[in-house]
C-alpha cells in the first residue's frame, strides 16, 4: 500500500536493525532512548 501511494520506503512494526539488503518497504527499527550504552548494545548485537 505504501508503494502504491508513492512512498519510496516504509517502516514495518518489526524490531531490529535495517540492513542495506532489506526490502525498503519492510524496514526494521530499534527504539532509541536517552541510554546511549543500551543503544550501542542494540546496534552491535542486533537487538
Amino acid at each position: 500500500m505504501a508503494k502504491e501511494a508513492g512512498y519510496i520506503a516504509a517502516r514495518g512494526a518489526q524490531k531490529g536493525i535495517a540492513r542495506t539488503t532489506d526490502d525498503l518497504y519492510t524496514l526494521k527499527a530499534i527504539t532509541v532512548t536517552g541510554n546511549f550504552a543500551r543503544f550501542k548494545y542494540k546496534l552491535t548485537t542486533g537487538g
